[in-house]
């Protein structure tokens, strides 16, 4: 589906996403400097505004609210979304955090953020008031290197570290509980937990998704090159849709100014196909 404006000059780097609805998504474009409502069944830009500097992550905190970090301010942004059809609305509210932000996800009303310096993951009040700092494990090792992104699961975190080619799952006191390394995952990005519990990872420089337990086992790796995945950033899982987004950072126009939209094959298995139905117009 076309993710691109024709008032744009650059060509789209989707960095963040987020479901709204069965057929609203929500996305941020990093090259564009916007945040974006796209209507999924009719696969066109439905809403955006202008961020102050790039936006990098979001998240959805309700119907009316998402968050967005823009690293090069150190900065949490909240949009507000109005109206029918919704429409993306500047709010004054935001704060500032303590160092490079990246990755965002909300739950049980908390934020969790990255940072890629100083590597870390913050959980933090909707205020920004730090609750948790996860820097360094017990012993004083440091648990991450270059934290991206992140998925919750049943109160535990998913981070992927790109420097370590690595998942690290972490509790919310610090602890490392598992780590999932494997030679076909290359500069891991994007992450996203199913219903099931199932954990799948984008490997931007390996052009792969991989499928893990939340255990931080290799289940398969679902989908690659021959499936039309090519520097894959960011995923989202609809869960109306038994689908996934994927969005694209190869500097190529034909690939990043859109999102491809996977099915899973039937409801007990981890294999994808791509939608049939066009949506690249």
């Amino acid at each position: 589906m076309h993710v691109e404006h024709g008032a744009e000059r650059k060509e789209s780097w989707i960095t963040g996403f987020a479901i709204l609805s069965r057929d609203l998504i929500v996305v941020s474009d990093y090259n564009n400097n916007r945040v974006k409502i796209i209507n999924v069944e009719e696969s066109y830009v439905l809403s955006r505004i202008v961020t102050q500097t790039s936006p990098k992550d979001l998240t959805i905190i309700s119907p009316d609210f998402v968050v967005v970090t823009l690293p090069a301010l150190d900065t949490v942004q909240f949009l507000s979304i109005e109206g029918w059809p919704p429409t993306l609305h500047a709010s004054k509210r935001a704060f500032k955090v303590n160092g490079y932000c990246n990755g965002i996800e909300y739950t049980n009303s908390r934020l969790f953020v990255t940072f890629v310096s100083p590597a870390k993951l913050e959980i933090l009040t909707l205020q920004g008031e730090v609750l948790h700092t996860l820097s360094q494990d017990h012993l004083g090792v440091a648990l991450f290197k270059s934290p991206q992104y992140l998925a919750v699961y049943n109160g535990t975190i998913f981070v992927t570290d790109s420097h370590s080619n690595s998942v690290v799952k972490v509790s919310q006191d610090g602890y490392v509980l598992e780590t999932y390394q494997d030679e076909a995952l290359r500069n891991p990005q994007g992450i996203v937990a199913t219903d099931e519990g199932n954990i799948l990872v984008c490997g931007q420089d390996s052009h792969n998704i991989h499928s893990i337990t939340s255990q931080c086992k290799k289940l398969s790796v679902s989908l690659g090159n021959e499936d039309g995945i090519w520097w894959p950033h960011v995923i989202g899982h609809c869960r109306d849709r038994n689908a996934i987004y994927i969005s694209s950072t190869s500097g190529e126009p034909d690939r990043d100014n859109y999102l491809r939209m996977y099915a899973f094959a039937d409801t007990g298995s981890l294999s994808l196909r791509l939608l049939e139905r066009d949506l690249s117009s």
